[in-house]
């Protein structure tokens, strides 16, 4: 199989790493990319992106980009929610190209969307492409990795995971997600809105469910999020904390879906934590508990967990899909 011609809509952060790790792993070959950043529109994606076709350009929109040429796959990294990216999944199906995107609701969409993800998945068999949600978180830190690390129990009854992370090492948008540098009346407000969090928790824990074959429904959960609180002056290259405002949050989801039996996924981000890891540990038999020291790199690790399966994808059965659904391997 010839390498695929990928098109890269949204090419900030996330989206030029993504482009640079189909490169560097070979999975395709960036050969246009998207965006409504007027400083970037017209550009060579060579320039942003070396290794990128050379006849590559940023488009401004995706009827441009269409009129220009054709692609295998298309690399969405833009909104975390499914109405946001509709318009753009709509067009992208319509054309007939394969989407793998890093919106976060799009990891599990039937959990909040059910009757938008019914229209996505008939849309999607009937041009026959196939249409998936990824990324580290959702898609593989508090999803995939527990899911499949049930595998060798004979009974699972309790699954907790943890993910922790300092916000001091990554981009500067997660920094402010989290609500750094907030009074603490900003981030109640905000909170009341549901403007600040991390998107996802509910797919991710909807997942492990249904890998277990639990029924996952939005009645059977308890959400919380709180702020993590300077208690002294804290810095980074974006923002400045002092004491009484917002390092970062934390946030729970737990879903139980019967008597005896739970999915618990906690999420620590702030600027400053001493200790990064991820957890996994299931109650059950044999009980399991499995640690990575230091965490999983969430900006590297989602450029891998997203251009690491265009193989499975564009061999995948047309449809809605998640990272459930398609095989481990990459090739």
């Amino acid at each position: 199989m010839n390498t695929p011609r990928s098109l890269h809509v949204g090419i900030s952060t996330i989206g030029r790493e993504v482009a640079k790790t189909c490169i560097l792993r070979n999975h395709s070959t960036p050969s246009g990319a998207v965006d409504i950043n007027p400083q970037l529109i017209g550009k060579s994606l060579a320039d942003l992106v070396p290794g990128a076709a050379p006849d590559a350009i940023v488009y401004g929109s995706l009827d441009e980009a269409f009129a220009a040429g054709h692609w295998d796959v298309a690399l969405l990294c833009t909104c975390s929610t499914v109405p946001a990216i509709r318009p753009d999944l709509d067009k992208l199906i319509a054309a007939g190209i394969d989407v793998i995107s890093t919106c976060e609701e799009l990891s599990n969409p039937r959990v909040q969307y059910p009757a938008v993800s019914e229209q996505l998945h008939a849309a999607a068999r009937e041009a026959g492409v196939t249409v998936v949600g990824t990324g580290v978180n959702p898609g593989f830190a508090l999803d995939l990795l527990p899911a499949l690390l049930t595998r060798p129990c004979v009974e699972v009854r309790h699954v907790r995971c943890a993910r922790v992370v300092n916000t001091l090492l990554r981009r500067k948008q997660l920094q402010l997600k989290l609500g750094a540098g907030l009074e603490l009346a900003e981030f109640a407000a905000l909170k009341d809105e549901g403007k600040i969090g991390h998107v996802g928790l509910l797919e991710s824990a909807a997942l492990v469910a249904r890998a277990l074959g639990w029924p996952a429904q939005l009645q059977q959960t308890e959400h919380t999020l709180e702020p993590i609180v300077a208690r002294e002056p804290v810095a980074s290259e974006h923002v400045s904390v002092q004491p009484g405002q917002v390092l970062g949050a934390e946030e729970t989801i737990t879903l139980s879906p019967g008597p005896g039996k739970s999915v618990q996924l906690r999420l620590r981000m702030s600027l400053g934590e001493p200790q990064q890891y991820d957890e996994v540990r299931v109650d059950g038999v044999p009980p399991l508990v499995a640690r990575i020291e230091g965490g999983i790199h969430g900006d590297s690790a989602s450029a891998g967990c997203t251009a690491g399966i265009i193989a499975p994808v564009m061999k995948a059965p047309a449809g809605l899909l998640t990272v459930l659904d398609l095989p481990i391997a990459t090739a």
